[in-house]
């Protein structure tokens, strides 16, 4: 009879580290199913072909070589706080911008 309480304990012990764990941990996507994701660029590399989007208080750097862009003439044109939703896809633990659109920026008036 002593021992179920530390049962019990241990039990709820172990439920609560498996309910944390299965919370925090992430569903992996997918290979080439396409993911849209809106955010601000904190960064443009046009050498490298790739763009830095902060997306859910985390940068996603995402490869452009293949980008389609809507309103954006080239790469170029992409500045740092601009506002863009990507379509992309993951393939070989990597990120690729499909289409890459320029947002409105939406300023609060009172």
């Amino acid at each position: 009879m002593k021992k179920m309480p530390i049962i019990l304990v241990v039990l709820c012990a172990v439920l609560a580290v498996t309910a944390a764990t299965l919370a925090v941990t992430p569903k992996p996507q997918r290979p080439g199913r396409t993911e849209t994701i809106t955010g601000k660029v904190s960064e443009v590399n046009v050498d490298a072909q790739t763009v830095v989007v902060i997306w859910k208080n985390a940068g996603m750097t995402l490869d452009t070589a293949s980008a389609r862009l809507k309103g954006y003439k080239t790469m170029n044109d992409i500045k740092v706080g601009d506002k863009i939703m990507v379509k992309y896809a993951m393939r070989e633990d990597r990120a690729y911008a499909k289409i890459i659109t320029k947002r409105k920026s939406v300023t609060k008036t009172r």
